[in-house]
């Protein structure tokens, strides 16, 4: 099974993309890597030997996403709600 996880760099994201890897599922993290930790997750994951993808992208780029989710048994949301670190011209409001 193909299993989209966006953020799947994060903590739980990883650590879940790491699960359905070992259960056989095909893994496509979907994932900015904009936080601390984030690409050091994704190269974990990727010494893990299962079937992985990793697409650097945001979870706003709607054609990214779709291209993930394309043929996906499932999707899990973990990419958080709140845009921290996105650029003003995102249109996304700062909550710092």
């Amino acid at each position: 099974m193909k299993t989209v996880i966006t953020g799947g760099a994060g903590f739980i994201g990883c650590n879940l993309a790491a699960h359905a890897m070992r259960a056989g599922d095909q893994v496509v993290v979907l994932d900015n890597l904009a936080r601390p930790g984030a690409a050091a997750n994704a190269q974990w994951l990727a010494t893990l030997g299962g079937d992985l993808s990793v697409i650097h992208a945001d979870v706003r780029d709607y054609q990214a996403v779709r291209a993930a989710v394309r043929d996906a048994y499932a999707a899990r949301g973990w990419a958080p709600p709140t845009f921290l670190d996105a650029p003003p011209s995102a249109g996304a409001r700062r909550i710092r």
